[in-house]
């Protein structure tokens, strides 16, 4: 989607052959110099006036793997947005059902049967770049590609499972008692995570976690943490669990649905937030 107000109808069709011409794969260290239609196209998805369900394929032949994270991170932070529906205690995803399409479908079922206006929930749903439950805050983000669609957007009423919810702005306004608005070093109020976390189980000493880390950071072009939860005791029972912590507020699309990973023939089970916490 480009912004008409910045490009013309000329520039438009243009850029969009651009961001559409497939590319052969990138070869390591094989950057080139990128043509001054590539480099407006990066400066427009800094700037929010364009916008894309995936990135553009010349990306990795005019920019390295480090630079290419750094310029999905600024879009997350800076250019997107997200409106969140608050399910309560009561309301919950199975964990087979979390990913965009699943939650779509139960959202538009939920629709017929509540007889909401359907043009405006089919309008939203069509605008969404993703949508992620959170299973700690039971909670579902539905993000958009820019602030300005998630503002258009936040007087839709959502139905879901029996109910129909309304949504919040991620940026709103602060309110309520000074202690729950405080603000950590990076500016961002201390209740809102911004990281998103699984653990993998069966991981033993004879799984090389090194290739496992390379394997998720080709696949997922976000930072990411992986620590070891062995507590080196006897009765450890956390020996063959690692957590993977992701500078995400939803869950990685690679990861998405995911419940094991089959590894060179060990079967690497994938749990996301607050399940399985029996295991511990």
């Amino acid at each position: 989607m480009f912004n008409p107000a910045k490009f013309s109808g000329v520039e438009i069709a243009r850029l969009r052959a651009v961001c559409a011409s497939p590319q052969a794969p990138a070869g390591q260290h094989q950057v080139r110099k990128g043509t001054d239609d590539e480099w407006k196209i990066v400066l427009g998805l800094i700037e929010g006036t364009i916008a894309c369900r995936n990135m553009p394929a010349f990306l990795p032949h005019i920019l390295r793997s480090e630079e290419c994270l750094r310029l999905v991170s600024t879009i997350q932070a800076q250019v997107e947005d997200e409106l969140i529906m608050q399910l309560g205690r009561s309301g919950g995803v199975r964990v087979t059902r979390q990913s965009t399409k699943a939650i779509t479908e139960r959202i538009l079922e939920s629709a017929e049967l509540a007889r909401v206006n359907l043009p405006a929930l089919h309008n939203m749903l069509g605008q969404t770049k993703t949508i992620s439950y959170d299973q700690v805050t039971k909670s579902i983000h539905f993000y958009f590609f820019t602030r300005e669609t998630a503002e258009k957007h936040k007087e839709v009423r959502v139905p879901f499972s029996g109910g129909v919810y309304r949504l919040l702005n991620a940026h709103r306004a602060a309110a309520g008692p000074i202690w729950d608005r405080q603000r950590g070093l990076n500016g961002q109020p201390q209740g809102r995570r911004v990281e998103y976390t699984i653990l993998l189980l069966n991981v033993t000493r004879f799984v090389d976690i090194g290739r496992i880390a390379a394997f998720l950071k080709e696949k997922i072009l976000t930072e990411f943490v992986m620590e070891d939860l062995d507590t080196h005791t006897p009765d450890s029972r956390t020996s063959t669990i690692w957590r993977v912590t992701f500078k995400l507020a939803g869950c990685p699309t690679f990861l998405d649905g995911i419940v094991r990973l089959l590894w060179f023939g060990t079967t690497i089970i994938v749990k996301p937030p607050n399940v399985g916490r029996r295991l511990l």
